[in-house]
């Protein structure tokens, strides 16, 4: 049985936060008004992840609104079959669906920005400390996180309220947060990777990683998405 000592949570957030960045180590960041910050963003991140996740508190999720013209998958409600069946691709299965506008990565994120509401907190940038890297450009929502690369594509997700409280994001298989680890089983089968704080699914033919990270007494507080061959 996982137990749920703060301090394992907390570094919980912070190993997330620092895995999830790591092909994006920054050698400094700004926000969208300032430039030439030295302040690392994923440091900031990670920092403010402790800090909000111990002091947020439960947000019940919404019913989902249907949009014109919006992708035929919908959310999966609680107890209600998922919105792709269990032999569909990894790619299928792990679309983000967020009011009403269905994405993943690799998605121009042009094509879904009008769609997914007003941003929670301005959008940063943040400098790879890889040579030759470009920016990469940071979008806050209520309960999401979308990393968008030099050429405007998606190579980052995450359904997350550390930066911001929310719960309308789901996957197409309709995982959400607040979710139980059991049941991100159910849907998407049996996992690459499992510890006491998270579980990992990897798509066999790229190079795109899910990781989930839950708490006993809180369930799923993380579903992110990343895609390593995606340049930046």
């Amino acid at each position: 049985m996982k137990k749920n000592h703060p301090i394992h949570s907390r570094l919980a957030a912070l190993a997330f936060a620092a895995a999830m960045s790591l092909m994006l180590a920054s050698c400094g960041s700004s926000d969208s008004s300032s430039k030439g910050g030295t302040v690392s963003l994923q440091e900031t991140s990670a920092a403010e992840a402790v800090s909000s996740s111990s002091e947020a508190s439960d947000v019940s999720e919404p019913a989902a609104e249907s949009t014109p013209g919006a992708d035929d998958q919908s959310t999966a409600s609680e107890g209600s079959a998922p919105a792709v069946p269990a032999t569909a691709s990894f790619a299928e299965k792990t679309k983000y669906i967020y009011n009403g506008a269905t994405f993943e990565i690799g998605s121009k994120f042009a094509d879904v920005k009008d769609k997914l509401g007003d941003q929670a907190k301005p959008s940063a940038t943040s400098t790879p400390c890889v040579p030759g890297a470009h920016d990469v450009e940071y979008f806050y929502y209520a309960g999401l996180i979308i990393q968008v690369n030099f050429e405007g594509t998606i190579m980052d997700i995450q359904l997350n309220e550390e930066m911001a409280p929310g719960r309308d994001g789901t996957i197409s298989v309709g995982l959400k947060l607040g979710d139980t680890r059991e049941k991100a089983k159910e849907l998407l089968g049996e996992p690459a990777s499992e510890d006491e704080y998270s579980i990992t699914y990897k798509d066999p033919d790229s190079k795109k990683t899910l990781s989930i990270y839950d708490r006993e007494n809180e369930g799923i507080y993380i579903i992110g998405l990343t895609d390593s061959e995606i340049p930046f």
